[in-house]
């Protein structure tokens, strides 16, 4: 690093610590609550000041550092509002790591799609070996696209995807399942079908999901409630159906996660208020466990476990996992 960045950076912590202290008093003036206590947070918007004018000026501005007096100007105003700055921050960190998963899967869906295209020239002995190729980089682009939220990343992926769909091939079918799952809903189109209306997995004829429920299939006494975080184990061995009820206090991205040895079980979610289908689930978990995950609006939900196999549902776990969306 040279003398004239590291002059520089200190002008630029400098003055967004000025701007710092500039913004614990406004905030005393005004009379706003403190983030900590009164005389904690004079150093720590010291801090988050300098911090806040570094990242905004030779990062998210990327400012000429030739012009002396603009440099402190922009530290200045950093500093004082450091809370968006880190925020935005946040979003340009966010923005970057969604744009590599969405890379990533777009260039595995792309080499799955290619070496799809050479099966029909290969030997058998061959074909095994495409086939698990295949298998792999289905399984790497749908690691990746979990992560993206935005639907104009997971159109780029689907896009991709359709290369694979065109190919008629016997492909691995419970891994591109799992992948057009996750880019729900933009491929729901690919399927018909009772249950596949809502949802992107297909759901085998034994434990088809309904598009709407009514209120006399719902269960007289009350239903357990899934809060975040919080593991449930189910095990009445008589039942048929097992219902939870689900909370959503603000916007959520809610991920519902149910595990059971030695079993089939199919995932789907309500909305308590018109008793019509969300979202279903089928394999997406592994090991023939289902896993959803949904945008949920602010509501109830009722969470309805079925089996694809006849007789009573076995002993399951299931845990919601609730992370409030970005305004």
């Amino acid at each position: 690093m040279s003398k004239g960045t590291e002059k520089h950076i200190a002008l630029v912590a400098l003055f967004g610590a000025i701007g710092g202290i500039l913004a614990w008093t406004i905030g005393i003036w005004r009379g706003q609550p403190p983030h900590v206590s009164v005389w904690l947070d004079s150093p720590l918007s010291l801090v988050l000041g300098a911090g806040a004018s570094i990242v905004f000026v030779f990062l998210i501005s990327n400012t000429d550092r030739s012009d002396r007096a603009r440099l402190i100007a922009l530290a200045l105003v950093a500093g004082v509002f450091w809370e968006p700055v880190w925020e935005a921050s946040q979003a340009l960190v966010d923005r970057e790591v969604e744009q590599s998963r969405q890379k990533a899967a777009v260039e595995a869906t792309q080499k799955a799609a290619t070496l799809a295209a050479s099966l029909q020239s290969a030997s058998p002995a061959e074909r095994d070996r495409i086939l698990e190729d295949i298998r792999q980089e289905l399984q790497k682009a749908e690691h990746a696209a979990r992560g993206i939220d935005s639907v104009s990343g997971l159109r780029r992926v689907s896009l991709a995807s359709e290369q694979l769909l065109s190919v008629g091939e016997d492909l691995p079918r419970r891994e591109l399942r799992t992948l057009l799952a996750t880019l729900d809903p933009i491929e729901s189109r690919y399927f018909s079908g009772n249950a596949s209306i809502a949802s992107a997995t297909p759901v085998p004829a034994g434990g088809v999901v309904p598009l709407t429920i009514s209120q006399s299939d719902l269960p007289t006494g009350r239903m357990p409630l899934l809060t975040a975080g919080a593991r449930l184990v189910f095990s009445d061995l008589d039942a048929m159906k097992a219902w939870f009820r689900l909370a959503i206090q603000t916007r959520s991205t809610t991920t519902l996660r149910i595990k059971a040895t030695d079993a089939d079980l199919v995932a789907a979610i309500y909305s308590r208020e018109s008793l019509q289908l969300v979202k279903s689930d089928d394999d997406s978990g592994g090991d023939l466990n289902p896993e959803i995950r949904a945008d949920l609006a602010t509501g109830e939900y009722i969470v309805r476990i079925s089996s694809t196999r006849p007789g009573s549902l076995p002993r399951f776990e299931i845990r919601a996992i609730i992370e409030a969306t970005r305004q």
